[in-house]
């Protein structure tokens, strides 16, 4: 079989994982097959082993009109000319008239999500994802079947595009590497942090993340969070909105209570989740997001969005409160301060949900792959 694997746009975050994972799999779970992979020009791409048989095509990083040009003109032509039998897009974009059969993993809550939860991102992206919706409606014809990380986006992905055609889920289970490596001691940038109840957020800076509440809420209630802090992990660079919202903090005197360490590693991972009292994030959107099941692997408890995604994964395993309304933030922090049982409570519950989730990344891609086989 003559496999094309389309994972050139996933250059970050949990995009980036699906991408890695698979790939690095293929020349153990299925090796005997031919591959022309298409990758971002990116350092850890560069650091996989790549099945035998396999063409590595890498696209470097462009203009929004590059992007368009390159997807619906030359990578088709790329596509035909290898000769493929399958074509996996494993970044919610598979290609028009590909004269394969093709198969697409959606993983992108952008598409799927009303506009009321992506109301706080800038002009420049929502133009981007108004153009990748057209492009995946655009694809949707020449596509055999659509994949899914969870049951939540299934369900909102056939509203949003009246898609009836065939649907499988593929999970995207967490391997838990990182839980592999022992715990050596506190991070330096934590040791100066006195207040008793840290709260890590683990997340690059996008605006679905939400993080804009996290200072409003401790700017309004900073009598009663005077026991919390809040330890982000993002960069100036990250986002257009991500220096003013670093700006804010300061302008707000808050830097002893919303504490910015910036992007930590794989290896120090470890580290912040047993350091920390609670894993914090009020996002307003997300497909599967494996920070959860990380956290709950560390026994690190969970306060998180009442929202559908996040409901589905950690189920009882949380503590959750209204993503829009800086109040409901405050009280659910009060409450996990009030009720320290909840903590006991959410590490029992949370060990039961990662069972369901556990298995390396070589288990994950070989059910990935046979359901490609059977479909």
């Amino acid at each position: 079989m003559k496999y094309v694997i389309l994972a050139h746009g996933l250059r970050a975050a949990g995009g980036k994982s699906v991408g890695l994972n698979i790939i690095s799999a293929l020349r153990t779970v299925r090796p005997d097959h031919e591959y022309l992979v298409v990758v971002p020009e990116d350092a850890d791409y560069r650091g996989l082993h790549y099945p035998e048989h396999c063409t590595v095509v890498r696209y470097g990083h462009g203009s929004v009109f590059t992007r368009l040009v390159f997807d619906l003109f030359k990578l088709p032509r790329v596509v035909r000319d290898f000769g493929a039998d399958v074509v996996f897009g494993l970044g919610n974009m598979g290609i028009r008239n590909p004269h394969a059969k093709q198969a697409v993993l959606i993983h992108k809550p952008q598409l799927v999500y009303p506009a009321s939860q992506r109301s706080n991102e800038v002009l420049r992206r929502r133009m981007i994802n108004l153009l990748i919706r057209w492009q995946v409606a655009f694809a949707l014809q020449s596509t055999q079947v659509m994949f899914f990380q969870t049951p939540v986006m299934m369900a909102r992905f056939k509203r949003t595009f009246g898609y009836n055609g065939r649907s499988e889920m593929m999970p995207n289970a967490v391997s838990f590497e990182v839980a592999e490596s022992p715990v050596i001691h506190q991070p330096e940038t934590l040791q100066h942090i006195k207040t008793p109840i840290k709260l890590f957020v683990l997340t690059r800076y996008y605006a679905h993340k939400n993080l804009e509440l996290i200072v409003e809420c401790f700017d309004r209630f900073r009598g009663e969070l005077q026991n919390f802090c809040c330890i982000l992990t993002i960069n100036r660079d990250q986002h257009p909105l991500a220096g003013k919202l670093l700006d804010d903090i300061r302008d707000k005197d808050l830097e002893d209570q919303v504490v910015n360490v910036g992007p930590i590693s794989q290896q120090e991972l470890g580290d912040y989740y047993t350091a920390s009292e609670a894993l914090l994030l009020p996002t307003l959107l997300e497909s599967f997001t494996g920070t959860y099941l990380e956290a709950m692997k560390f026994d690190c408890p969970v306060i998180t969005s009442d929202l559908d995604f996040a409901r589905d994964i950690c189920s009882d395993a949380a503590v959750y409160f209204d993503p829009r309304d800086a109040a409901a933030l405050k009280d659910a922090l009060l409450r996990f301060r009030a009720e320290p049982w909840l903590k006991e409570a959410m590490d029992e519950k949370g060990r039961a949900v990662i069972t369901q989730y556990h298995r390396d990344r070589t288990q994950i891609a070989d059910t990935d792959f046979r359901l490609l086989d059977r479909c």
